[in-house]
């Protein structure tokens, strides 16, 4: 399974990701006309699947993976346009789920509005959506 890690800037997504893949990674980036994201793939631990391993004893024993994509840059179509979004959207398309993370914390002492974080972000996916159906109708 494959899951993207997504927010807005300063919401907590590579806190998260290092939480939940063990590394230290530093925040994703977004520089010039490439977004980047942090990658790990995490084995899920499962003692039902150790159990039936030294029962049955096959050759290869492979445990379930998960594969987090820490996704930096905007998903905004008004901040990024051409090959700024496409390649932030790149990174989207092959996720099977994504983790939407809403700050609830105060961060340079700005209170957190989380429904409104929420509401934002999700206000700008539904944008994206619309500004890639225009791209393909022209």
């Amino acid at each position: 399974m494959k899951i993207g890690i997504v927010g807005l800037p300063g919401s907590g997504k590579t806190t998260l990701f290092n939480a939940l893949t063990g590394q230290a990674a530093e925040v994703a980036s977004y520089s010039g006309k490439k977004a980047e994201a942090n990658q790990a793939v995490v084995k899920v631990p499962d003692s039902r699947l150790e159990r039936l391993s030294n029962m049955y004893r096959p050759q290869k024993t492979i445990p379930a993976q998960i594969h987090y994509v820490d996704i930096g840059g905007s998903v905004s179509a008004k901040e990024a346009q051409g090959n700024d979004l496409d390649s932030v959207l790149q990174m989207l398309r092959p996720v099977d789920a994504l983790v939407h993370v809403v700050r609830n914390f105060e961060s340079a002492g700005i209170s957190p509005t989380p429904q409104k974080d929420f509401e934002s972000f999700d206000s700008e996916l539904v944008f994206t959506d619309f500004f890639i159906v225009e791209r393909r109708v022209e």
